[in-house]
């Protein structure tokens, strides 16, 4: 009775209190669970004595119910598209880059510091994965390059089942009477290979329930969602497969799947999350004695800087060989490897199943996850601008819409943020060119909350919310991005003292102001005639290309082309025999490039490429590059200008139309390898 009294008078208090604390605290970007954490600390035995609470067995308990909630809320929130995209290096991370940090951290521990064999395993297995929560709380309000924030992520969200299952082998290992390694190696393998097959069958069961049942109470599709989340565990488990694992799979399915009331699930889930997260760690946080820090702190320092400093970066070089990432990416991915709630769980564990050690362990983890968070959580995003990485985001929207079914329905909500500077003009509803069927329903500006008319003119910085149909986004955010970045381009060639030099481009050096979704960024348009600026162009070329066209053409075929025609050797060739490369640069961080081919055919200047970062696009550099083709063309006495591009690639076509090009022929070519150049030629008359 004591304790719940405690849980429903101080409990309370110390949920309401860590709400205020963040709130305070969001100017600074402090990561709620590191508030949860200090919460729990503070109300406990040891400091103001407010709750007493040492039960390790309820604890490891109680966190693997909210752990189960959290891990079904970061497969959910996983984008299929994403995934595919950075597939190789997240997935990587997520699974053999976990067991080299492990292994890497065991080695210096064991091996260099002649730790006790014991406690070396258990701390290098249940420290090896990176917080999700963690990590988006600080960087949430930094703009970050599409690739990179998807790996960053979804390793994050993805790598915790495979620390739960190298912990439950160690203990299993470590535990077992006649210690037989062969049939621990063969747990582990089943565990990891059954448990995605459970969770694949029971997501797809709870796809076809949720599109059968037709309940008229909206409660019952949340009690739905919280049987199978709880049923999926269970039933791995019982299997002696991986529950975590499971339960991640599951929500992967369920999320990336249309289903009846999926906004309502969507919101619960993330709900259930968060009071799961702030919830364990407060419980994390009283189970702490401080005093026994005394003992252990410099050994928690030493964890701390061996994973940070020596496992982290090492699994992050070797896991990344070969897979295009930069050396700022690579260094970025290496000090975002913030540990945080599982962890700590995790430290429950060696106390629960009665080792000796196990106490030691939780403190040790305990205290090197809050230097992990106080540490890198307080630089990571510094790091990130110091990187070039980032651009200040927007102020998020005051207002929104939800679509909540009851049915099977193929429309959905599309929200398109629009470019900024605020305040720029554009086009009115009416001029939209949008699918057939598409409404606008709400434009969000600033603190105005705007009932959309056919006469209403969108501005820059607005937030457009459509309700159509979910296979017409690309679309609609083309339509909708280009309806102001035009009419920003158009303002541009009207204030000519943007440009350091002529009041238009030309094939030099050249200076201008242009906007992107994020910030206002000031571009050098250069072109390249060095080798460092090829070496430059060619990092760039595999960025975007693996940002963009994997869902197009394929991941092995972005990799042949890439190594054919935008490798090194490839463009300084392509240089020589002709062609003109440049480089749009924001500072010393290239964001985009520009290929021409002066008096290609029949007198017309070819495009052979305009490509911008994903984190610039919707910005008017498209733009700019097109009319410095058109001023480089003029200059050459060309008389058109043609490109080719990729047929599938629809967005693309539809704003080389808006920009004046028809179609006017198709290729089909073997370029090598057994993949095929399937393009459209466009082509647009000079005045």
């Amino acid at each position: 009775m004591e304790t719940m009294d405690s849980v429903y008078l101080i409990g309370s208090l110390i949920l309401i209190g860590v709400v205020l604390a963040a709130v305070w605290l969001d100017r600074w970007s402090v990561p709620v669970i590191l508030i949860a954490l200090c919460a729990g600390i503070l109300c406990g035995s040891d400091v103001l004595n407010l709750w007493y609470f040492d039960d390790i067995g309820l604890t490891k308990q109680i966190a693997n119910l909210a752990l189960v909630f959290i891990l079904f809320h970061g497969g959910f929130s996983t984008r299929k598209s994403d995934f595919k995209a950075v597939a190789l290096p997240a997935g990587g991370l997520a699974t053999w880059g976990v067991i080299l940090t492990a292994a890497t951290t065991f080695g210096v521990l064991r091996y260099l510091l002649e730790w006790p064999f014991e406690q070396s395993i258990l701390l290098s297995v249940i420290i090896s994965s990176t917080d999700a929560a963690a990590i988006f709380s600080i960087l949430r309000r930094q703009s970050l390059p599409k690739k990179l924030s998807s790996i960053t992520e979804i390793e994050s969200g993805a790598n915790d089942p495979m620390a739960v299952l190298l912990t439950a082998a160690v203990l299993g290992m470590l535990t077992s009477s006649d210690t037989a390694l062969p049939m621990t190696v063969v747990q582990f393998i089943w565990k990891f290979s059954a448990a995605p097959l459970v969770g694949w069958a029971i997501g797809r069961a709870g796809l076809w329930l949720f599109n059968r049942l037709s309940p008229q109470d909206r409660g019952h599709y949340y009690v739905l969602s919280l049987g199978m989340i709880l049923l999926t565990y269970g039933i791995a488990d019982a299997l002696q497969a991986s529950g975590m694992l499971a339960v991640f799979v599951a929500g992967y399915v369920m999320g990336n799947r249309p289903f009846v009331h999926k906004q309502g699930v969507t919101n619960f889930s993330a709900a259930l999350s968060t009071v799961a997260n702030i919830a364990m760690f407060v419980m994390l946080g009283l189970q702490v004695f401080p005093h026994q820090w005394a003992n252990i702190w410099m050994q928690g320092i030493i964890v701390f800087a061996v994973l940070t400093f020596i496992s982290r970066p090492l699994a992050v070089l070797i896991g990344t060989i070969g897979m295009r990432l930069g050396w700022k990416d690579k260094m970025f991915i290496a000090w975002a490897g913030l540990r945080g709630s599982v962890p700590i769980v995790l430290a429950t564990y060696p106390a629960a199943a009665g080792l000796a050690v196990g106490q030691d362990i939780f403190n040790m983890v305990f205290f090197a996850v809050l230097l992990s968070i106080a540490v890198q959580g307080s630089t990571l995003g510094v790091l990130a601008k110091w990187l070039k990485l980032t651009c200040p985001m927007r102020p998020r929207p005051l207002f929104n819409l939800e679509l909540v079914t009851m049915s099977k329905s193929d429309f959905d909500l599309i929200v398109v943020d629009l470019p900024d500077p605020q305040g720029v003009v554009g086009k009115t509803i009416a001029e939209l060119q949008l699918p057939a069927g598409a409404v606008i329903t709400l434009i969000t500006r600033g603190k105005l909350l705007i009932a959309p008319k056919g006469s209403t003119h969108l501005h820059g910085g607005d937030q457009v919310t459509v309700l159509a149909h979910a296979s017409e986004e690309e679309t609609i955010r083309s339509v909708l991005l280009n309806a102001v970045a035009e009419d920003v381009s158009a303002e541009k060639e009207d204030r000519p003292d943007q440009y350091a030099g002529d009041d238009r481009p030309s094939p030099a050096e050249v200076r201008l102001k242009t906007v992107s979704g994020e910030c206002l960024m000031d571009i050098t348009i250069e072109r390249v005639t060095n080798r460092q600026q090829v070496d430059v162009l060619a990092s760039l070329a595999a960025e975007i290309w693996n940002e963009h066209f994997p869902e197009i053409i394929g991941q092995e075929q972005v990799d042949y082309m890439l190594e054919q025609f935008q490798s090194i050797e490839a463009l300084e060739s392509q240089i020589d025999s002709g062609y003109e490369y440049y480089l749009a640069l924001h500072g010393d961080d290239p964001v985009g490039y520009l290929s021409l081919i002066p008096n290609h055919i029949d007198g017309k200047l070819m495009i052979s490429k305009i490509y911008v970062k994903d984190s610039c696009r919707g910005s008017g550099l498209g733009g700019i590059f097109l009319e410095y083709s058109k001023a480089r063309a003029e200059e050459s006495g060309a008389s058109a200008i043609c490109l080719t591009v990729n047929r599938n690639n629809t967005p693309a076509i539809e704003w080389y139309r808006r920009k004046g090009f028809e179609v006017t022929d198709e290729i089909k070519k073997d370029i090598g390898s057994g993949f095929l150049m399937d393009d459209f030629v466009m082509e647009c008359t000079l005045d």
